[in-house]
């Protein structure tokens, strides 16, 4: 993604429960904004985790 379309978009990363025996099970997400990150700046980001959509 080029740095100046960052601005609107979202990073989105995912929690999953493993399971090798059958499909894995999302237990939460967190959402970032990256117009609201500092990219010039080292990022350390401590945030509850937030229910997410179940995948099918």
């Amino acid at each position: 993604v080029p740095y100046q379309e960052l601005g609107g978009k979202t990073l989105v990363m995912s929690v999953y429960d493993y399971d090798r025996f059958s499909k894995h099970d999302i237990i939460g997400e967190v959402k970032l904004p990256m117009n609201t990150v500092d990219l010039g700046q080292p990022i350390e980001e401590w945030r509850d985790l937030d229910s997410a959509e179940k995948e099918e």
